[in-house]
């Protein structure tokens, strides 16, 4: 690790942190109780807002100067009222990972600036809730949030058993204190993917303490306290509360056994049985099912798909909740080590990988150019400039700008060439040296067969091939033919042989490279690819049979042909030979006899790999040439 960083799990409930350093993970007890668990919720104290345990001592005694569970409204415009003044609640998150952040710091005996924060996988970039979120950690001096989606830091989490295994499908089911998230998440050896989600926002663990709540009521023959006469508001609140925790306590004794018993504040026994909170679940799990079908519907993803059921969030403790979950979806239900700490503790596992959370910097390809120019005075204003995609020549100009002083300048290029993508914006303010405009160079040499190549040979066996198509990042490429489809690793081992959607004539690779569609007609099967390991290639879980209708297969060549991505370079079998033009430089590229016919022939995205396949020879011959374009 870089640099230490604060891991939050900010939850309707309760909220978990824990400190990773490069010596391990501290989990923050909160100072008032020693617990790892935070309530979540605040109290007005003068001018001083309180938080966790601490607000939790003193809610009876000025229950109107408490406040508990405020994520619900999070990214709300209302106001809440805490101690009769008005807090929206991203200021008591703020507050809230303040405390967390000090308790972090008094560890560490030094600043904490990073932060990493799960969130349901509901909020969505432009949600208003995640925005909150940033504001929160900004607000309390942590800088840049890092966040991570819940289901994916539950599924990092250890899970107690066996666990899954990378390539399977699992369905998260996240029954927190105040919301019910279910997830469909597809586990890989160190990245997960969230294949699809559903959420309830009004369904969690509360709304069975509010049933359980309600049953002591009708155990004790008394009415809410809110609703008697004759009872003073406090007073009132202060009975509340004093039922609600002993309904929590009833639920959580029913987790360890099939009885249950608490007495009043008035010296009244209070039983209930496992059967009896069974019961008064039901309503609330049967909303949760509801939502977990919906998904798999919605996701197209059949039960037995699925490897099974991963039970997060502090309410799963309860048997109740996991064997209604079990016999209601029939899947196999497998907790987290520690079902509440399950987001957080997988959020540590993410903060651990961050040094490899890099993206290294592209240079510029050949032939393209970035431009800077000397301004006058130092600095200018674009004022104008001619559109991305238009050809110049040299010693045109590709924009103006108004120097400090008002005069007027025009921008020329010292090249021919084309303009790819701007930079500058009109009307921002430049500096010399400033890179402005990306342009390509107009000036292009023949692409040639590498020197001293020679092409790497891969066995197909007896299979008449029928098309060939890269992966877009080059590194692998799959063929299709009578006997099948196969996929090779470029470089390195690797060979997979995968099932074809009938007999199939076409086969093309997804935009992400993940994904490797075979077809014949309208007809189109899809393969989940792992990229290649030393072991070689694996597919990450059952092959899934889609529905295609923007998936034209190109239809079937005349002659065998290829036309490389930008159409700067076409191949063409003729008689026995492969012919490959520069259509920049209208020359002859490659011109080499084959062993045998050939059947199939592509160019890799770039252009810089040409595989060509032959049935007659069982293989396919894998060729590098270099660059069409060249700088000048």
């Amino acid at each position: 690790m870089t640099e230490p960083v604060l891991c939050v799990d900010f939850g309707t409930s309760t909220t978990q942190a824990t400190l990773v350093t490069a010596a391990g993970a501290q989990p923050l007890h909160d100072p008032a109780s020693g617990s790892t668990s935070w309530p979540t919720a605040v109290f007005a104290d003068d001018d001083a807002l309180l938080v966790g345990r601490a607000a939790e001592k003193r809610k009876r005694v000025r229950p109107g100067a408490y406040r508990h569970e405020f994520k619900r409204e999070l990214g709300q415009s209302a106001a809440l009222v805490v101690g009769g003044a008005p807090f929206d609640a991203t200021h008591l998150l703020t507050v809230l990972l303040r405390a967390l952040r000090a308790e972090a710091e008094r560890l560490l005996g030094g600043p904490v600036g990073a932060v990493l924060m799960t969130m349901p996988a509901s909020y969505g970039p432009d949600d208003p809730r995640r925005a909150a979120l940033l504001t929160a950690c900004g607000n309390a001096g942590l800088g840049i949030a890092e966040l991570l989606p819940e289901p994916v830091a539950a599924a990092l989490a250890p899970a107690a058993g066996s666990g899954f295994k990378p390539g399977e499908l699992v369905l998260v089911y996240d029954l927190g204190g105040g919301t019910f998230d279910t997830a469909l998440v597809r586990l890989g050896a160190a990245r997960h993917e969230i294949v699809g989600f559903e959420a309830v926002e009004d369904c969690g663990g509360r709304d069975l303490d509010a049933a359980v709540y309600a049953a002591v009521l009708d155990k004790l023959g008394r009415p809410d306290p809110l609703r008697a006469g004759n009872v003073e508001r406090d007073a009132a609140l202060r009975a509340r509360l004093d039922l609600m925790d002993l309904a929590v306590e009833l639920k959580h004794q029913l987790s360890d056994g099939p009885t249950a018993g608490e007495f009043t504040r008035d010296d009244q026994l209070v039983e209930m049985t496992r059967d009896e909170l069974g019961k008064l679940a039901v309503p609330l799990v049967e909303r949760t099912l509801e939502c977990c079908r919906a998904l798999l519907v919605r996701c197209e993803v059949a039960p037995d798909e699925i490897a099974g059921v991963l039970a997060v969030g502090g309410s799963t403790r309860s048997p109740v909740i996991a064997a209604a979950v079990a016999a209601g979806l029939g899947l196999p239900v497998r907790q987290a080590e520690d079902p509440q700490h399950a987001a957080v503790r997988g959020a540590c596992e993410w903060a651990r990988q961050t040094p490899h959370r890099t993206i290294a910097g592209a240079p510029p390809g050949p032939g393209v150019n970035p431009l800077a120019w000397t301004l006058p005075g130092g600095r200018a204003t674009v004022v104008e400039r001619r559109p991305e995609g238009t050809d110049f020549a040299a010693g045109e100009a590709l924009a103006r700008v108004r120097a400090a002083d008002g005069s007027l300048h025009q921008l020329v290029a010292g090249s021919p060439g084309r303009i790819l993508h701007w930079q500058a914006l009109l009307g921002q303010r430049v500096l010399s040296g400033d890179w402005l405009v990306t342009t390509r160079s107009a000036v292009a040499t023949a692409p040639r067969l590498v020197a001293g190549s020679k092409p790497r040979r891969f066995t197909i066996g007896a299979n008449r091939l029928r098309a060939i198509a890269f992966s877009p990042d080059g590194r692998y490429f799959a063929v299709i033919g009578t006997g099948g489809c196969m996929l090779f690793a470029v470089t390195g081992p690797g060979r997979l042989n995968v099932r074809a959607a009938g007999i199939a004539k076409w086969l093309a690779f997804g935009a992400d490279g993940t994904t490797l569609l075979t077809g014949s007609g309208a007809d189109v099967k899809a393969f989940r690819v792992l990229v290649p390991t030393p072991d070689g290639l694996a597919l990450a879980g059952a092959v899934t049979e889609v529905t295609a209708p923007d998936v034209t297969p190109p239809p079937a060549p005349d002659v065998v042909s290829a036309l490389a991505p930008g159409a700067r370079l076409l191949a063409v079998v003729m008689r026995r030979r492969i012919v490959v033009w520069s259509l920049d430089a209208g020359t002859t590229v490659l011109n080499l006899a084959t062993e045998g016919s050939v059947d199939a022939i592509a160019f890799s995205r770039d252009g810089s790999r040409l595989a060509v396949g032959s049935s007659e020879s069982g293989s396919v011959d894998v060729y590098s040439i270099t660059s069409a374009v060249q700088e000048e």
